[in-house]
């Protein structure tokens, strides 16, 4: 595969210089279809600074981002798909885990994947069959039970009805695990576990743009990515996810049972 990944991360770190620079006014944010659901101006600015610059260096890949009108299914050709920032109430909140998520799909699969935490100075990065990384620092995934890791359960936020089976879920994990954490933006969730920070992380709902570059990046370390039913995630619909080492994914699947939990 022939593909400028410097280039990538150099736009990609250009825009998220201008979110950690960001002074955010209350009517810079502005309320989206759904509960809870924000987006904010420098959402919007920094996925057109992303799309134009990405015309530019590739002006043969089409450009799928969260806060499109109307979204073009991934179809047949190369195309990015882009969260310009996953974790806006974060950023609102000035919460320093927010990230720029960026994945080229080709052939219908994700080729490469960039996330990028601006806050933190933290870019995460992979390319298929060449392993996961850190600010050039290699990531293994640690194989470790589930009783000793931590264990990330998203709120699914913007789909009130999915809260009862989400904190019925919550409960069966923290049975089996150090703790809970909840982070707020899916893309970091599964480079932490790429990284080690926590062991599993499993959410109802999910859109492609959420997790298609922080998937490849999980997976290039070791770790197992399926939808929450062992199946491969679609790019191209919401769907539920479970990210995991091997030996948490294993008990996940064989000890908790999701029909008891759905409504």
């Amino acid at each position: 595969m022939n593909f400028d990944l410097e280039r990538l991360q150099k736009i990609v770190r250009t825009a998220g210089d201008g979110l950690r620079q960001a002074v955010l006014a209350p009517e810079d944010v502005m309320a989206k279809a759904g509960h809870q659901n924000f987006a904010t101006l420098y959402d919007q600015k920094t996925q057109d600074f992303l799309e134009a610059e990405f015309a530019l260096a590739w002006p043969d890949f089409r450009f799928i981002a969260e806060e499109q009108e109307v979204h073009q299914g991934i179809g047949e050709g190369p195309c990015f798909i882009v969260d310009p920032i996953d974790g806006t109430s974060n950023f609102i909140h000035s919460v320093p885990i927010s990230a720029i998520s960026v994945a080229v799909v080709m052939d219908g699969k994700v080729r490469v994947g960039v996330v990028y935490n601006p806050f933190m100075n933290e870019m995460y990065w992979a390319e298929e069959g060449r392993g996961a990384w850190l600010n050039g620092k290699h990531l293994i995934c640690p194989d470790l039970p589930m009783e000793l890791s931590l264990f990330c359960v998203g709120m699914s936020p913007y789909y009130a009805e999915l809260m009862p089976q989400t904190l019925r879920l919550m409960a069966e994990v923290q049975k089996r695990v150090t703790d809970l954490r909840r982070f707020g933006a899916a893309s970091l969730d599964l480079c932490y576990i790429a990284s080690g920070r926590q062991g599993g992380f499993c959410e109802w709902r999910l859109q492609p743009w959420d997790f298609a570059a922080g998937q490849l990046i999980a997976r290039e370390a070791g770790a197992i990515v399926t939808t929450m039913d062992g199946e491969e995630a679609p790019l191209d619909k919401a769907t539920s996810l479970l990210a995991a080492g091997p030996r948490i994914y294993k008990t996940f699947r064989e000890e908790i049972d999701l029909a008891t939990l759905v409504d």
